[in-house]
């Protein structure tokens, strides 16, 4: 079996008169696909699944069948396939995508999809502080089981550093487990979280990378998906506006017109909020500041 990572999981048995029927155990089928951009194109690959029946005697192949985690309309589960083929899905922009071979246009439904059981994420306050880190787990929509137990675990360097036992339920919201990681090293860690059946810990569930940096104090992100910052000019007071009532007292140029423009009062100081958004006057700040500055509103 080929998870959609690429790693390979070999089982094999010899059968003979004494056992001519064997079973295996292919686990959770957890993993989550991976997406590949190739000439202007995305793919996306789930697991492969291939039986082989050897003869031991000269290694000649008698049998052989191939399968691979596909979208369909209907929820079939496995699909047998070319085993000399690439096991990919062509997913163009949008929810729907072409066969190849075939000129029918089918639609993508998640539920039976290859869209994995169980969702990981990491919470959105991290992007704008790296130090605000929530685990987000939870079941998938189309899941089979009602109830799911599993472990949460960040590694470094092959070292887990957190671990954690949770439940997950059937149509339940996100699960959130809060992580203080400001005393970490500076590295990428691995959050993954195991599913456990039968009391086995299967180690191919989904995982996401957390980047824990060094902080750069002179650093001013222009955007929490910013690749890059500026610096800030040390030698230079930055000037916060949170009394917008204040501000216009102090360095304003123009009257204020209730009919375009509200105070409104909140826990950092008083807001300014457009009263009539289609055609609201502009209002004008002088600030007589010297040299360059770069002006970052927060909304």
């Amino acid at each position: 079996m080929v998870l959609p990572n690429g790693r390979i999981e070999r089982l094999q048995s010899q059968l003979s008169s004494n056992l001519p029927v064997d079973a295996f155990e292919l686990g959770p089928l957890t993993a989550p696909p991976i997406y590949e951009y190739e000439g202007g194109l995305v793919y996306r690959r789930g697991y492969q699944l291939e039986i082989q029946l050897i003869n031991q005697a000269d290694n000649k192949i008698l049998f052989r069948l191939s399968f691979f985690q596909g979208l369909l309309k209907k929820p079939t589960g496995w699909r047998q396939g070319d085993p000399d083929q690439k096991f990919r899905n062509e997913i163009p922009a949008g929810s729907e995508y072409f066969v190849e071979g075939d000129s029918e246009r089918l639609e993508y439904n998640p539920i039976y999809g290859v869209e994995p059981p169980i969702a990981l994420r990491i919470s959105d306050e991290v992007l704008t502080d790296q130090n605000k880190l929530k685990i987000l787990c939870k079941l998938n929509e189309g899941t089979l089981v009602e109830k799911l137990s599993a472990q949460l675990h960040i590694i470094n360097c092959d070292q887990k550093i957190y671990s954690q036992n949770l439940e997950l339920y059937k149509g339940q919201d996100w699960e959130s487990y809060e992580v203080n990681p400001e005393n970490w090293p500076v590295g990428d860690y691995s959050v993954e979280l195991y599913p456990i059946l039968s009391k086995t810990v299967w180690e191919e569930g989904p995982s996401v990378t957390y980047r824990h940096r060094k902080i750069n104090q002179a650093g001013v992100p222009i955007s929490p998906l910013s690749p890059w910052k500026l610096i800030r000019d040390t030698n230079r007071q930055a000037l916060s506006i949170t009394d917008f009532r204040q501000a216009l007292q102090t360095w304003g140029d123009t009257e204020v017109d209730d009919s375009d423009w509200q105070f409104q009062t909140t826990t950092d100081g008083v807001s300014l909020i457009s009263a009539n958004t289609e055609r609201a006057n502009p209002l004008a700040l002088t600030l007589r500041l010297q040299g360059y500055y770069a002006v970052l509103p927060e909304c």
